[in-house]
Formats: structure tokens, sequence, C-alpha cells
């Protein structure tokens, strides 16, 4: 169960670090700021994005499969 509450907060981390980063991209272009910086912000921020949808997929699986194998292990102690 503690597993779980890590890579909760991992990914919460990974989201909060997505936010700041498309605030920050969009900050640069409200400011005017040089078109080829805006576009490396915003590149940054759909790799952010891009690695915590990636991970929150690979996560999710993980623990499904976790959670069917330990079903199975205690499916088979029942069997005479």
């Amino acid at each position: 169960m503690l597993d779980a509450v890590y890579v909760l907060a991992f990914f919460a981390i990974m989201a909060a670090a997505a936010w700041i980063a498309h605030q920050l991209a969009h900050l640069l272009q409200v400011a005017g700021v040089d078109p080829s910086i805006v576009w490396m912000a915003k590149q940054v921020e759909r790799v952010i994005a891009a690695f915590d949808a990636i991970g929150v997929v690979c996560g999710a699986g993980f623990s499904l499969y976790r959670f069917i194998k330990a079903l199975i292990r205690d499916g088979q102690g029942d069997a005479p």
C-alpha cells in the first residue's frame, strides 16, 4: 500500500511540474519574449506532460499486474 502512496506522490509532483512549465510558457508568450524561447518552453512542457502520462499508465499497469498476481497466488492456496 505504501508503494501506491509513493507512486501517487511522484506523479502528483510531476503533474505540478507540468502545470508550472505551462504557466511559465504562457507568461513568456504574454511578455513578448523571443518566439524561439517560447517554443523551447512549450517543448519542455510537452515532454514533462508526456513523461507524466506514460508514467501514470505504466504505474497503473504495474499495480494492476501485482494485484492480479496476488489474487492468483491467494486463489491457489484454496485448492485441496
